[in-house]
């Protein structure tokens, strides 16, 4: 998200207001600032919502990343691309990595974890 908004940060300061009224979100605007206008209990529920949403993140993005595993050819080497982009951290895969993807997975994934790639 971070880098979204470092890359374009004025078009989404100008879409989110946009985005808000067409799901009917009332807000709140200050020169620099907008802030959605919620009741205690919405406020309560959002963040309960946005807690289970942060753990259960790294099991949705093992589970797509084993998707692209089983979607597409040479898996591994895009699996091993996407972790590059998205952390900076280069895996070199082994040539079994390359030819069973779903085996080497745990593998991959543990290392990661370790090295603190992964959270």
């Amino acid at each position: 998200g971070a880098d979204l908004l470092a890359h374009d940060g004025p078009r989404y300061a100008r879409l989110l207001p946009l985005a808000w009224e067409e799901g009917g979100l009332a807000f709140t605007t200050a020169p620099g600032e907008v802030a959605p206008v919620l009741a205690p209990d919405e406020r309560t529920t959002a963040e309960h919502r946005w807690r289970r949403r942060r753990r259960l993140g790294p099991v949705l993005n093992l589970l797509r990343l084993l998707k692209a595993a089983l979607t597409f050819d040479n898996a591994t080497d895009y699996v091993a691309w996407k972790v590059e982009r998205h952390s900076g951290y280069r895996i070199e895969p082994t040539p079994f990595q390359r030819r069973h993807p779903l085996l080497a997975a745990p593998g991959i994934y543990w290392r990661l974890r370790r090295r603190g790639v992964l959270r």
